[in-house]
């Protein structure tokens, strides 16, 4: 009867202190901020992170940062909006280290990076991103080069929506 009594009281235990409120801070979904791209101004209102995890010593996250709703189904991913970019972020290590990345091929921390307009996709030659946060909310500074002298420039913050691997 004692096992009994002392089983029953530390489950209750356990019980009561997992269910308390959680401390953590609270997630909510959608951006803000602007980028500019070839002179023109874009409000951005919504933002998905796919976590594709650690290989060969490397961590990858990939960002969407969209002007409409990004939405996905399965494997595919649409976009209702007319503005979309992609960041593609390397460090080393096991876990998602935020920093600044630069536009290359490899390193400490690096990133491919590209902007789709309408139907028009570009992809950075050069430059940084540098984004700070954790869990879901982060901050993304843009600074990157493209051909023709046009450059994608602005911040943009808030809540991602989070998905593993599609």
């Amino acid at each position: 009867m004692k096992n009994l009594l002392l089983i029953f009281t530390i489950t209750l235990l356990v019980f009561i202190t997992s269910c308390g409120k959680d401390d953590g801070a609270e997630i909510q979904l959608g951006l803000s901020g602007a980028v500019t791209f070839d002179g023109t101004a874009t409000t951005m209102s919504d933002g998905l992170i796919i976590d594709f995890g650690a290989d060969a010593g490397e961590y990858n996250y990939d960002f969407y940062i969209a002007n409409g709703n990004i939405a996905v189904d399965g494997v595919e991913l649409t976009v209702s909006g007319n503005t979309l970019i992609y960041l593609e972020l390397y460090n080393e290590g096991t876990a998602f280290s935020p920093g600044t990345f630069a536009v290359a091929q490899s390193g400490a921390k690096y990133c491919f990076a590209s902007i789709r307009v309408d139907d028009e996709t570009n992809i950075a030659t050069g430059g940084t991103v540098t984004v700070t946060g954790s869990g879901q909310n982060y901050e993304a500074v843009f600074n990157l080069e493209f051909s023709g002298e046009r450059t994608l420039t602005g911040t943009v913050e808030g809540g991602f929506a989070l998905q593993g691997s599609l």
